[in-house]
């Protein structure tokens, strides 16, 4: 697949306790694939490109998964970014070019942590309701302060919402009607 950057193209390969990605510059599509980390036994993990580096979900050492990132010129060496923590689960990593967004699962509720600038300095997006669930949607652009979510709660039906990621705000798009 083409990661959302556009920069490369991404080959992951997957059983299911073992991962391996590798990837191509998409202005060089003939090139030789590079590998981000050698398949290792146990070792899920999969790849955002985000800006000069890789993002790495991982769980190795990690059973509730840890965020680390590598050089995109030259994977190689693994730096920690949200390290391991017993009974977060960290279930994906989206990329943006100035955001880093991540889903989470904390005591049976989902969640998105919000990383501005790639730094680690990070928010939790905060909900009114104290049970719910929450996703990303299909946010294709890159280049965007504005992404798209799903939620609902035992009082709110599905709805589709906009956030805006400097602000924080929320911009209701779509709700599904209650029938009855």
């Amino acid at each position: 697949e083409l990661s959302r950057s556009e920069k490369f193209i991404v080959i992951d390969a997957n059983s299911k306790i073992t991962s391996e990605v590798r990837v191509i510059p998409s202005e060089e599509p003939a090139a030789e694939p590079t590998v981000i980390a050698a398949r290792e036994q146990g070792v899920e993990y999969s790849i955002e490109h985000h800006g000069h580096r890789f993002l790495i979900l991982h769980n190795k050492g990690a059973e509730d998964f840890a965020l680390a990132y590598t050089s995109a010129d030259n994977p190689g060496e693994w730096v920690e970014l949200i390290p391991h923590t017993p009974g977060t689960r960290l279930e994906s990593v989206d990329a943006f070019a100035r955001h880093i967004l991540i889903s989470q699962r904390r005591d049976g509720l989902t969640g998105l942590r919000v990383m501005g600038d790639g730094s680690t300095d990070s928010y939790d997006m905060e909900f009114p309701e104290p049970i719910y669930s929450v996703g990303l949607t299909n946010n294709p652009e890159y280049d965007t302060a504005t992404v798209r979510i799903s939620y609902t709660s035992l009082v709110t039906p599905d709805s589709v919402y906009d956030v805006d990621l400097v602000t924080r705000t929320m911009t209701l798009r779509k709700r599904k009607p209650v029938l009855g």
